[in-house]
């Protein structure tokens, strides 16, 4: 570990997966349209196939040569990581700094026996692509080691300069790992049922369906249902349900799959989270990079009394596509009933007291969270009926009756809470609420918006910016009284510390 180490020979065999990943959509577009005409005597058909492959032998070759060029270990007090295709780019982290290593298992990374590890520190961070498990223990064990032989010289050196004696310096305990939540298989698929399943299934399945569509016998289809129901309207409701009832379907087993045996984990100040059945991920969190607390639900899991909570951290590190949480936003209790949420809260971060928001959006606001999306929708339904298709005002109708009910809720829940140094602010969206809580002390700025017309009744726009993961976030609510506005900016530019229940 101390002198250079190759990365194990199964990151060719990865390669060849890479390779076959970044060249999917062309492969497929080939497989779809291309093979089932393809003229094999004339040699202009085979310029596509040939750039495809050409493509393809490019970044196989790209892959193994960076994976060969590759090297890792330990010098002093970092962690160096050499690679590069032409130009060697050598990388050094400091171990004292690194906040977190975290572990990813794809099916294929299973199959073959690898895992992706990925370290991170407050300004940078690396990643070794694939590596063995018993690699990636060995690199984690010996740079903990080191990091814990740096903890204690710190604090041998803290003593002396504090005039202590060195039978009076404590030596490190290592803290005991502590259980805090495990997503129970029950859980698990209610968590499944009551999501947003259905639009996770048509997002992933869409591309496929667009592309198989034009070889489906549709008046076979339409032949075979009107045996059975006898209208035409009746046999587009049929279709229609059966691709909504596979969509949810399919998306209720994404689920399953994504967060099977979610457990979150405490060992002093960093949580672990482990899940995944297909892409098994270990990640680590930092307590004290926590900005933000969201609370975050949809209506129907507020009927069953379930909620889900994430944390918002801080990260230099660009957005990694093979990291759920690298834009900042780490899911801490998925699926967890209210209740016992605030208890497994106060065992993580017992600094914040995550109070109940008070409804105080005035009425004033409530047509304009509908009336310019409504006249846009009846303007297009109209266009529609006069050209084409009259039936367009049964959706447009639901759609506007869905956000005039969406702006009533809002004035009735959305809302602030200020205690001292915290508050929280619930606002309500298409399908759920989303609470935010966090510490005056992590405000990184603050703006209010308005136009003539919302001046005239008193009303403003009025944000936080708070930092996450590399770039920022805006906290607020619109259509606020000018008044607690103000009292709001108050808090956090004045300095004062406010007490809701106090007014």
């Amino acid at each position: 570990m101390y002198s250079p180490q190759r990365l194990h020979p199964i990151s060719y065999v990865m390669g060849i997966f890479t390779a076959i990943k970044s060249n999917f959509i062309p492969i497929l577009l080939f497989i779809l349209f291309a093979v089932k005409d393809f003229d094999y005597t004339d040699p202009t058909k085979y310029i596509f196939p040939g750039l495809v492959t050409l493509f393809f032998v490019i970044s196989l070759i790209t892959n193994a040569v960076n994976t060969y060029r590759t090297r890792y270990w330990i010098e002093g007090q970092h962690f160096i990581v050499t690679s590069g295709l032409f130009n060697l780019e050598r990388k050094e982290l400091n171990i004292s700094r690194i906040q977190s290593m975290d572990t990813s298992q794809n099916v294929i990374q299973q199959i073959v026996g690898g895992v992706r590890l990925q370290i991170q520190t407050p300004s940078d961070g690396i990643a070794l692509e694939t590596i063995t498990k018993q690699q990636s223990e060995w690199v984690q064990a010996e740079l903990e080691k080191v990091r814990q032989d740096l903890k204690e010289t710190n604090q041998v050196a803290t003593t002396n300069e504090q005039g202590d004696t060195d039978a009076s310096a404590e030596p490190i305990v290592e803290e005991r790992e502590e259980l805090l939540y495990h997503l129970s298989t029950k859980n698990l698929l209610l968590m499944a049922m009551t999501s947003g399943a259905i639009f996770v299934a048509l997002a992933t399945l869409s591309p496929i369906l667009t592309a198989v569509q034009d070889y489906l016998d549709w008046g076979w289809i339409y032949e075979e249902l009107e045996k059975v129901v006898k209208t035409a309207i009746s046999v587009t409701v049929v279709i229609l349900a059966v691709i909504v009832l596979t969509a949810y379907l399919i998306g209720i087993i994404i689920t399953v799959m994504r967060y099977f045996n979610y457990t979150l984990k405490r060992q002093g100040d960093y949580l672990t989270i482990r899940y995944g059945l297909l892409n098994v991920k270990n990640v680590t969190v930092p307590l004290r990079r926590i900005q933000a607390v969201i609370e975050h639900k949809s209506f129907l899991r507020t009927l069953f009394g379930f909620t889900s909570y994430d944390f918002v951290i801080t990260s230099d590190m660009e957005i990694d596509l093979d990291n759920d949480f690298a834009d900042g936003r780490v899911m801490v209790l998925p699926f967890i009933r209210q209740r016992e949420a605030h208890r497994v809260l106060q065992a993580m971060i017992p600094h914040m007291d995550l109070h109940d928001v008070q409804p105080t959006l005035p009425w004033r606001g409530f047509h304009r969270r509908f009336w310019i999306q409504s006249l846009v929708l009846i303007i297009g339904a109209a266009v529609v009926h006069y050209y084409y298709w009259p039936w367009l005002w049964i959706p447009v109708g639901v759609v506007i009756t869905y956000l005039i009910l969406i702006s009533y809720i809002a004035i009735k829940k959305s809302g602030w809470t200020i205690m001292d140094d915290e508050i929280a602010i619930r606002r309500v969206r298409l399908f759920g609420f989303k609470t935010t809580h966090f510490k005056k002390d992590r405000v990184l700025g603050w703006q209010r918006k308005t136009h003539p017309l919302m001046s005239r009744v008193q009303l403003d726009h009025f944000y936080y910016t708070l930092a996450k993961g590399s770039h920022y976030m805006n906290v607020g609510l619109e259509y606020a009284d000018r008044k607690d506005v103000n009292t709001l900016q108050a808090w956090y530019v004045g300095g004062a510390n406010h007490n809701d229940n106090e007014s």
